[in-house]
């Protein structure tokens, strides 16, 4: 291989959390905009549980040319190789790097203790790791006075820099406007990673701090269930988010204070967070301990000084507003761009002044997913992950390998589709076929080319557990939706720990979610419910009923119960048609599945559907009666379609009963259960009244997310972008089929 040349090169896990990568991402846009080229090597190490992705922040720097992901294997020249956290190289990796450059440096975004002396890592055996990884003369750098104190306070630490490699921050990209105090309520928050440590260890200190108390409106954006649980019982003045459900700079426009304590034991080695609170203009309060980082940039108590703090800054509307402007001054004179550059400056040459052309991704060609899914009663796991392939941003288009006999619906979008029948199909043994699959799945990934799979089922079939162990360099995703009905998926959910990247779409009924992978959530990337079109995409009111050959002036009903399969829905729509054709001024619509073996049950005065996907012409309908299924209850609720669901209640379908009931209750549907036909009729007429149609219209708008297939496919792109996972990680354990 020929010699490669940068002027900074990072080495390190570019799954961390947090701020972390976050620090690492504006570093990169701060280089790339002055000129510096930048590479990255991706070290998947083991101290990051399964399940995580390329930072969405480092996916996008790659993706906009700002940095170029590296083969570990080449051979690379740089001015500066920059070592990111210790806990990256805990264990001595499998690899020695081929990198000559001219400064190293160790950024220790971890301090090596915790408040009771207890240790995180040993520093000199990370650095014995470290320099066996890319040669000796490492010099460290702490990310804050915190972290370089434990250091000096040890004979036995490694050589550190003279200055500390602080956060920094694009003040532009984080200002924000602050929202008026109404009603005299002030809102507090916070947000980090929801780890523990980065919390109060008990309910009476969390309320001290965000106090259970009517002047307050207190939001967290971070929040696990071992959180929940420790702080039970909630507070009522409590919102909670979960770490990734919103935008932090979007979180942050919300508040008017920011609050942030942690636990006793945590030496909190800079405080990303608080950075960019700050740089968005809110006034911090925080625990003493950090003014020698943040000066006077923030107001310091002890935590039993936080509420008369608060009830201060109630009152006082000019001194929050000062407090507020001065925090956004100093993140900017303090942590802005020009401290990234001073410091680079200071070690290695300067670039060209001009800014360089944005880096190619080298192999782009080969960031080819192979999408797989299960077969299923309909085509809900296949529209999912088509929902994802047409918003990858990748140059090779996916292939999809399905067992679904609805595989037209995937080459009508123009994707390479191949067919696998199920083993119930072929009546053919389980296990042999098991192996068959296994067998059947290298070969197309050969083929292909591929360099992921992304699997969509219920159950990761015994086949992935030996593609898994055959293949450890394969990068595997499960996308697997949630609303499991109690107690169902145990077997599936031991299989899990063979996928590199679990992505779970929200629910809109999350709330009523008691299914096993609710405690299964940590490892998980969550993201908003993936539907397949975006409201754009979807025809008006008067373009859908012109296709659909609909009259404007008639009501028009959509039935949409699936492909019956497994569900008998005879009765049911033996009695809405019996009420619906009552009506000379209702129009019904029937959808003919694609994958349905249900006999015709209604009259030629009927209209049959045959489009894919039926919510582009959801617009055309007054109301429906569908089943609750993941993929049709997002797409009528997002597209305000006053709905009567009928879930599918049979065995092995996920809970569409608490779905349908939770859309009754919030007023955005009527519910009507399969076994109860007598009640259709009822629930007909009040469909009828268009004040409760528009009712439902509103309510499923209050209830409705945005689309997050854009949110899966960056975090697909990502694991295509980092590379054979055994490059750096030896995978030794079998993974037990179940």
């Amino acid at each position: 291989m020929s010699l490669r040349k940068f002027d900074i090169v990072v080495v390190g896990d570019f799954r961390f959390p947090g701020g972390t990568s976050s620090s690492l991402v504006e570093e990169i846009r701060i280089q790339a905009a002055s000129g510096y080229r930048t590479g990255l090597i991706h070290l998947h190490t083991s101290f990051l549980r399964a399940g995580r992705a390329l930072h969405s922040g480092i996916g996008e720097c790659v993706n906009d040319g700002l940095a170029e992901i590296l083969d570990p294997r080449e051979p690379i020249d740089c001015q500066l190789a920059i070592l990111s956290n210790p806990l990256t190289f805990l264990q001595p990796l499998p690899v020695k790097l081929n990198i000559r450059a001219k400064r190293k440096i160790m950024v220790a975004h971890q301090p090596p203790k915790d408040a009771n002396s207890l240790p995180y890592y040993e520093p000199m055996m990370v650095h014995g790791s470290a320099c066996d990884l890319v040669g000796p003369g490492i010099v460290w750098a702490p990310t804050g006075p915190h972290v370089r104190k434990q250091f000096e306070g040890d004979a036995a630490s490694p050589p550190l820099l003279q200055f500390d490699w602080i956060n920094v921050i694009d003040p532009k990209r984080w200002s924000t406007r602050r929202p008026a105090v109404k009603q005299g309520r002030l809102v507090i928050g916070r947000h980090s990673r929801p780890e523990k440590e980065k919390w109060p260890h008990d309910r009476e200190l969390a309320v001290l701090a965000w106090p259970d108390d009517h002047c307050f409106d207190v939001r967290f954006l971070g929040v696990d269930n071992g959180t929940r649980r420790r702080y039970k019982p909630i507070p009522p003045n409590w919102t909670i988010h979960e770490f990734g459900d919103l935008e932090v700079r979007a979180f942050l426009e919300q508040l008017h204070v920011f609050v942030y304590y942690h636990h006793i034991s945590w030496v909190e080695a800079f405080g990303r967070n608080i950075l960019e609170a700050m740089a968005a203009g809110l006034p911090c309060i925080l625990p003493p301990h950090f003014e020698t980082v943040f000066g006077d940039a923030a107001v310091y108590a002890d935590i039993y000084s936080v509420p008369d703090l608060l009830e201060r800054l109630l009152e006082d509307g000019p001194w929050r507003k000062r407090l507020g402007q001065v925090a956004a001054q100093r993140a900017a004179e303090r942590f802005g761009p020009q401290v990234h550059l001073s410091r680079l400056e200071a070690l290695i040459d300067r670039p060209a002044r001009t800014r360089r052309s944005p880096a190619t991704p080298r192999n782009s060609h080969s960031q080819r997913p192979l999408f797989f899914t299960s077969n299923g009663i309909g085509v809900g796991h296949l529209t999912r992950l088509m929902a994802i392939a047409r918003r990858l941003e990748i140059e090779t288009d996916p292939v999809f390998v399905t067992m679904s006999q609805g595989l037209s619906v995937v080459e009508s979008f123009g994707f390479l589709c191949e067919y696998l029948p199920f083993h119930a199909y072929l009546e053919c043994d389980p296990i042999v076929w098991n192996r068959q699959l296994t067998e059947e799945l290298e070969a197309l990934i050969d083929f292909h080319g591929a360099t992921c799979l992304v699997f969509d089922g219920n159950m990761p079939y015994e086949a992935l557990v030996r593609l898994k162990n055959r293949r450890p360099d394969l990068n595997m995703a499960w996308c697997r939706r949630s609303m499991w009905e109690p107690g169902a998926g145990k077997v599936a959910l031991q299989r899990q720990s063979i996928f590199d990247l679990l992505i779970e779409p929200r629910d809109i009924a999350d709330e009523r979610d008691r299914g096993l992978t609710v405690e299964h959530r940590s490892n998980c990337h969550r993201v908003n419910p993936i539907m397949l079109l975006d409201p754009e995409e979807r025809l008006s009111r008067s373009a859908a009923r012109a296709v659909l050959g609909l009259r404007n002036s008639s009501i028009a009903v959509l039935i949409l119960l699936g492909a019956g399969n497994n569900q008998d829905y005879g009765p049911v729509l033996k009695s809405v048609q019996d009420v619906l054709l009552a009506h000379a001024d209702v129009q019904v619509c029937f959808v003919d599945w694609i994958m349905a073996n249900r006999t015709n049950l209604f009259p030629e005065a009927v209209l049959r559907i045959r489009e894919y996907p039926v919510s582009r012409f959801l617009a055309a309908f007054d109301f429906g009666i569908s089943t609750a299924g993941y993929n049709s209850f997002h797409e009528i609720i997002n597209a305000g379609l006053p709905t009567i669901f009928v879930p599918n209640v049979s065995p092995g379908m996920d809970n569409q009963r608490a779905r349908a009931e939770f859309a009754r209750d919030r007023g955005a549907a009527e519910f009507l259960h399969p076994a109860d036909p007598d009640s259709a009729p009822r629930l007909i007429a009040r469909m009828m009244n268009p004040v409760l149609r528009s009712d439902m219209r509103e309510a499923c708008r209050e209830v409705a997310w945005s689309n997050g297939a854009v949110q899966a496919a960056r975090l697909i792109a990502s694991m295509a972008q980092v590379g054979p996972a055994n490059l750096t990680e030896k995978r030794c354990v079998e993974h037990k089929v179940k």
